[in-house]
């Protein structure tokens, strides 16, 4: 996903400074990038062993997978992503992950998959 917004913030300034729906799509992708971030960071504030420590922390990772999900469907629907099923499937996994309450590791694996699962190659909208 780095890669993914890379590409948009660097190789394609058309894109990022276009109006409307366009300048969403960079907004998207850092939204993106920054969620995945943080629920691979802050897991372990919410969830241990299983248990879950803060359930306001957890609603809130739980919230953020979700968020994490819509916001990169949403993506998909207007720039052409190669990997975008094994991208939507690592998110997917994500928020299993989450509502079973696995180990931070997992999480945190899966987070970073998925944001390491970008493109190779230029992005172009549908």
């Amino acid at each position: 996903m780095l890669v993914f917004a890379f590409n948009l913030l660097v190789f394609f300034p058309r894109l990022v400074l276009a109006q409307n729906s366009k300048s969403n799509i960079a907004t998207g992708a850092r939204k993106t990038i920054a969620l995945l971030d943080y629920v691979s960071q802050d897991y372990d504030k919410a969830v241990v062993k299983g248990q879950v420590l803060n359930k306001e922390e957890y609603q809130e990772m739980l919230d953020f997978s979700e968020q994490t999900k819509s916001i990169f469907d949403t993506l998909a629907l207007k720039v052409r992503i190669p990997n975008a099923l094994t991208i939507h499937g690592e998110l997917q996994n994500l928020s299993l992950l989450i509502k079973q309450k696995q180990a931070k590791e997992k999480v945190e694996s899966i987070a970073q998959s998925a944001k390491s699962s970008s493109p190779t190659e230029p992005l172009s909208t549908k």
